[in-house]
Parts: C-alpha cells; sequence; structure tokens
C-alpha cells in the first residue's frame, strides 16, 4: 500500500511540475494590417447626393424562390460616375395587396452611360415567395410583383 501511495505521489509531482513549466503559446495572429479596398475609399470621400429619379432607369428585376439576394439592372443616365443608389422597393401579391415595402442602399460605381446589376439581400428570409417573372419553382410558393423606385443617388 505505501508503494502505490509513493508512486501516485510521484507521479503527481512530476506532472504538475511539468505543467508548471511549460511555455505559453500565442497563437493569435498579431500585427494584422487590413488591405484598403474601393469600397473603404467610397466610404471616406464627400459625394454630391441626386434625389431625382431620371438619373438612374431601372430593369430585370430578379428574385427566385430558394435566393437569398435580389437584383435589378441598373443604367447610368446621368454625365457623372454614380457611386450610391438608394431605392424603394414595394411588394405586391396577385391581389394588388402590399406584402412589404423598404428602402434600401446599394453600394456600386456605375460610370455615365453604362448599366450595372444591383444585388442585395432579399426581405424573404424564409425562401417562400418568388419574383412573377422568375424562373417557375417546382414547389407552391407565393409570387409576388414590385414597384422599384429610385430615391436619390450619389455621384463623384
Amino acid at each position: 500500500m505505501r508503494l502505490t501511495t509513493a508512486i501516485i505521489f510521484v507521479v503527481l509531482a512530476v506532472a504538475s511540475h511539468t505543467g508548471l513549466s511549460a511555455k505559453k503559446i500565442k497563437t493569435t495572429r498579431s500585427r494584422l494590417v487590413t488591405e484598403k479596398t474601393a469600397t473603404d475609399s467610397l466610404a471616406n470621400t464627400h459625394h454630391k447626393i441626386m434625389t431625382c429619379d431620371s438619373a438612374v432607369a431601372l430593369y430585370g428585376f430578379d428574385k427566385p424562390l430558394q435566393s437569398l439576394y435580389e437584383s435589378v439592372f441598373a443604367r447610368n443616365l446621368t454625365d457623372s460616375t454614380i457611386c450610391c443608389v438608394y431605392l424603394t422597393i414595394e411588394y405586391i401579391d396577385r391581389k394588388e395587396r402590399q406584402l412589404h415595402k423598404r428602402q434600401c442602399r446599394v453600394k456600386t460605381l456605375i460610370p455615365p452611360g453604362e448599366t450595372r446589376l444591383l444585388r442585395f439581400p432579399s426581405w424573404d428570409r424564409q425562401n417562400s415567395f418568388y419574383y412573377e417573372k422568375s424562373r417557375r419553382p417546382r414547389v407552391e410558393a407565393t409570387r409576388f410583383n414590385v414597384i422599384c423606385n429610385i430615391d436619390s443617388v450619389e455621384i463623384d
């Protein structure tokens, strides 16, 4: 019995001694530097905001059933580069009832006279709705139409 107790005592002493002398290992990365991107440079500059809706033409809205994003094409009708578009989108069912209405801001660079695809998160978090002109899903789902208006744009 004494021999077993002595062996256990020695093993515990050695284990506790090695645990105290172990070096601390740092697993986090230090001195990380972020790269400056084009969107960072847009955020730091001041832009002029235009509030007329004749600055941008919207067409080709799309939101399939399983998509987490909505998209629409935007054509710049101004002589300046557009760097941000503010939209109001109203979602309407087949009986002309409003399902939802929201405003969203989409950062983008659209040179004069050119077209870009604007992509933004969908309002439909449960994937229950699809845009009536998108591809028809195989499962039953509610289709909707949209009224999309330009509130304002930011230009250089």
